[in-house]
């Protein structure tokens, strides 16, 4: 029994380490709130999930796509890098906007505002 606790906590602590030795990878959601633009990685599964099309509050269609695991918005004028800063939010610096999805990995609401 006491073997297992020792094992237990041996494996908590090597999880612990890991997660201090990659910082930053995926943002807390309140990063973006912040300030705080640092370019994040997506959540394992959005890649995929995050791909279709979203109908916005002014009647338009966002289009988001995939290529070479990067994700591109479309607004009906040609698509552009969509970069994720934070869980929910992503910015598209072409265009000076910031895009925040309602969850992850499969979003179902987007909203679109411009970034500042």
């Amino acid at each position: 029994m006491r073997m297992q606790h020792v094992l237990t906590f041996i494996g908590a602590a090597a999880l612990s380490l890991s997660a201090a030795a990659a910082p930053g990878t995926i943002a807390d959601s309140n990063s973006a709130k912040a300030g705080c633009d640092k370019p994040s990685q997506l959540l394992p599964g959005s890649y995929d999930r995050m791909q279709g099309d979203y109908k916005l509050e002014d009647g338009r269609t966002l289009r988001v796509t995939g290529e070479d695991r990067k994700l591109y918005v479309d607004l009906g004028d040609g698509k552009t890098e969509l970069v994720p800063v934070s869980r929910y939010d992503f910015k598209v610096p072409a265009k000076n906007l910031r895009v925040s999805f309602d969850r992850m990995p499969a979003p179902e609401f987007v909203k679109v505002t411009p970034a500042g």
